[in-house]
């Protein structure tokens, strides 16, 4: 079994007993050009329940989740012809049915088969890159996925479908707040630092820094 099948296998038996995004309840880096690309959604990883604000205001702590893109593109792809991977700005995974969470998750089910991010690995997409307009003197223009543009892979002109290269097993990462493995947790592990000093670690360090870290499951994985 391919370690995409070994980890779909994870996220649907997760998703039995998971939050049911199907369902509604009452960054920085390398710039990319604008336009449209293909992607295929790898990288699926549950943060933990972490602090909320908005406008400077705190709100009550949520979960947030953060996935990753493997992208394709004139001026994306690399020179080896591997993808780039893009990861949106982490999200607070509410299924509201006015959230950004739940309207993202109905872009990428368009199958209508899913009940959570986690099962849409390995699906592949069409994506706007759109760059960001500085809204402060020296701020730097960043290239962003559009979350509102998602759509099929396919040509709008003959109706057929875009040939999305497959990307290798160790491009893949899912963890699973609930449910996590600890092949699941090794692969979210980055090495090194950025310029500034701040670890590349990102994904790990949330996880350890959430509000619900201790007793949870993840705690008591590593502390066994």
């Amino acid at each position: 079994m391919s370690q995409l099948l070994q980890l779909l296998a994870a996220a649907n038996q997760e998703a039995e007993t998971g939050q049911d995004m199907s369902v509604a309840s009452a960054g920085g880096g390398k710039l990319y050009p604008a336009g449209w690309a293909l992607c295929r959604l790898v990288e699926y990883v549950e943060l933990g329940l972490q602090p909320q604000s908005h406008n400077g205001v705190a709100k009550a702590p949520a979960r947030e989740a953060q996935i990753g893109f493997a992208v394709w593109g004139q001026g994306i792809t690399n020179e080896d012809g591997t993808p780039a991977i893009i990861r949106p700005y982490s999200f607070n995974l509410s299924n509201s049915d006015m959230s950004k969470a739940f309207k993202l998750f109905k872009k990428l089910n368009w199958k209508g088969t899913a009940k959570r991010f986690s099962q849409l690995l390995g699906e592949v997409y069409m994506v706007n890159i759109v760059h960001t307009t500085p809204t402060k003197a020296g701020q730097a223009i960043k290239s962003v996925l559009d979350l509102a543009s998602f759509t099929l892979a396919v040509d709008p002109m003959t109706k057929v479908h875009y040939n999305v290269p497959e990307v290798s097993d160790a491009t893949y990462k899912l963890f699973l707040w609930d449910a996590p493995q600890v092949p699941m947790w090794q692969s979210l592990y980055q090495e090194g630092q950025f310029g500034d000093g701040a670890s590349k670690n990102k994904m790990q360090n949330a996880c350890l820094s959430a509000l619900d870290f201790e007793g949870s499951a993840l705690h008591n994985m590593l502390a066994a």
